[in-house]
This record gives structure tokens, sequence and C-alpha cells, in this order.
């Protein structure tokens, strides 16, 4: 179920100087403290797990929005996949779907390829938040085709992965050497769906 604490798959290493990600069992709590693998002052590292403790309480007292602004403080200090991963669920239990997907796709970029079972965990989460989200895979007849949606470039083709999009009106533009094509589309929570731009005559 999309809405169950996830999060729970995370506990903390003791050491100050490095942190893996392990399972719980479905009813534990967020993990209560982090340790961070990127560069950042000691400082930031205590602010950081005193965070992700205050966050981990008020996760356990339901109170959703209380545990993803510590989470999202905490974040703001010292990125990293398990904070992500927290942020995550929080944002699911408040229903920004699109923002959870973003957090589920950094803590599985930053996952050693060895953490397979945690891996494994992010991926079924981010397939199941896709029925609440749109799917598109954008592809063009030329490489280095300008992708933009609705106004924000996204990258140049060929797109190394889809594009996650909350359902609803959203325009696609691809531009190449002058030339350009629109696509408007109305899309549905859930959809999946695949563009491929053909800008020959540019």
């Amino acid at each position: 179920m999309l809405l169950r604490s996830w999060v729970v798959f995370w506990v903390c290493l003791i050491s100050l100087l490095s942190l893996q990600l392990a399972a719980r069992a479905a009813r534990a709590n967020p993990p209560e403290e982090i340790t961070s693998t990127q560069p950042a002052s000691n400082d930031d590292t205590l602010q950081s797990q005193e965070l992700m403790k205050q966050g981990a309480a008020k996760y356990a007292r339901g109170d959703w929005l209380g545990a993803y602004e510590a989470y999202q403080r905490a974040w703001e200090r010292t990125p990293h996949p398990a904070i992500a991963a927290n942020m995550a669920a929080t944002e699911i239990k408040l229903g920004k779907y699109l923002q959870a997907a973003i957090h589920l796709k950094y803590a599985l970029n930053h996952l050693p390829p060895v953490q397979v079972e945690k891996r494994g965990a992010v991926q079924e989460q981010l397939e199941q938040l896709r029925e609440h989200l749109v799917a598109v895979s954008l592809a063009a007849n030329l490489n280095g085709v300008q992708i933009w949606i609705d106004g924000t470039q996204v990258g140049r083709t060929p797109l190394a992965e889809e594009v996650l999009l909350e359902p609803g009106h959203h325009s696609i533009r691809a531009e190449y050497a002058g030339a350009e094509q629109i696509k408007a589309l109305d899309l549905a929570a859930g959809a999946r769906i695949n563009l491929v731009f053909d800008l020959s005559s540019a």
C-alpha cells in the first residue's frame, strides 16, 4: 500500500564516519540519526542528527507536516539518501507525490549498488508512486534536441530516463536548429506515454 510507512526500511549506523541503510519491520519508526557521507561541518552533522530525531518523533505521532519540516531542515544541512527517503515518506503522507518521487530517485541514485535490498525497496515505492503521477518517455529522431516541459528545460535527447509529471495539462516543446514542435497533452494519473519528436526538417 502506497501510504504505508515504507521509510521503515531504514536504520542508522552508530558510526559518525559512515551510514548504512537496512530493513526494519513494517511498523518501525523512521531513522533517528543520520551521518553524512558528503563534506559537512561537525555542527551540520550534529544538527542533522537532532533534526532527524525530531522528525522521527513527529512522524511516530502522525504529525506529517512537522516531520517533513524537520527532515527538510536536516536535508538543507546534510543532503543524504536516508534524509531523502524520510522526506519522501512524509511527502507521500501529505500527498506531495512528485516531490516524493524526486527524493526517492535521489536515494536510489546515491545508494551503493551492493545495497540490493534497499535499492529494491526504493524502486518498489517509485513504482507505486506512478499510480499518482504521469510517466513520459521522450525521444527525437535527432540527438541534441532540447526538450522543454511547461517552460522548463529538462534536457537534450537522448534523455537517460523518463520524466515524471503531475497529472493534468502539460505543454512539451522540442527545439533543434531553429525548428520546434509543441505537443499539448492532458494526462491522467497513472498514464505512461511515449513521445517521439521528428525535427528532420531542421
